[in-house]
């Protein structure tokens, strides 16, 4: 239902005399004044309509609609607050269908970027293919939208998390002299800059293949590691680098990125791939 507001008053009360009082100018200065007081109403009741609506209010009538709502303004200017205010009623109406939950979700991703999937017996699945705004608060929305009982796991897609940085010496003359030490007589690690929390890359077929964290920069031809290396032959290929990659270290302790997470028991979880 759309309200119009009405301007003319007085010009129409005015209008709505006789040809008999038509043309009596004090007559119309006091329909005038009557109507005008009419005009003033409409005026204020009008914007007691309008204002309280979410796409026309500002500053305290956002405040307001954001108390009725249980939205807090934390210092956010009116461009930011009303959406925020939009979205949490979003949440409240929620019965946790997979449409609302869609809605939601695009509201911080790209919509031709995501997709929401049943999964059974009561799960379900949120893709963020390609992921924009504020990804925590969308994963926290969600999970007050969702339905009791019902576990939601969220991907969210990012580009290269396991990048890993340039060698900074290789060879293929490894060797080991003692459980925890790697030895290569062609290279110069010190040189390179290579230091204690690099990774040394260990490449197959050998048993010990992989990334393993070294400890310390012995000398120019040698590292200790962090564990003891098993038995390999001398002439292994390998190369040290940098343990700068996205969320997590690979040395021996290799994990995955703090973000990634699991669904159990109903409860949201974060992952990235």
């Amino acid at each position: 239902m759309t309200v119009e507001k009405i301007e003319t008053h007085v010009v129409d009360a005015q209008a709505r005399l006789t040809s008999l009082f038509s043309n009596s100018t004090e007559l119309k200065k006091l329909v005038g004044i009557i109507a005008g007081r009419m005009q003033d109403l409409e005026d204020v009741l009008f914007d007691l309509l309008t204002k309280r609506m979410l796409d026309a209010a500002e500053g305290e009538q956002l405040d307001v609609l954001g108390i009725h709502v249980g939205e807090k303004r934390l210092g956010r200017s009116d461009a930011d607050y009303a959406p925020a205010i939009g979205v949490r009623i979003l949440v409240n109406t929620s019965q946790g269908t997979e449409p609302r939950l869609l809605q939601i979700a695009r509201l911080f991703s790209d919509p031709t970027g995501l997709s929401i999937t049943d999964l059974f017996p009561a799960s379900m699945l949120v893709n963020l293919f390609q992921p924009s705004g504020d990804i925590p608060t969308l994963i926290s929305l969600l999970r007050d939208a969702k339905s009791a009982g019902v576990g939601l796991t969220v991907l969210e897609a990012v580009a290269n998390p396991f990048t890993m940085s340039a060698a900074l010496e290789f060879g293929e003359d490894g060797a080991h002299i003692a459980d925890d030490i790697f030895t290569s007589a062609g290279s110069t690690f010190i040189t390179e800059g290579v230091a204690a929390g690099d990774v040394l890359w260990i490449y197959a077929p050998q048993s010990d293949s992989g990334p393993h964290t070294i400890a310390e920069v012995v000398s120019q031809t040698s590292l200790r590691l962090t564990v003891a290396l098993g038995t390999i032959d001398s002439g292994v290929s390998f190369d040290a680098r940098r343990n700068d990659t996205a969320g997590a270290g690979f040395g021996d302790d290799f994990t995955f990125p703090p973000s990634f997470g699991k669904t159990d028991g109903g409860e949201l979880s974060r992952l990235v791939i």
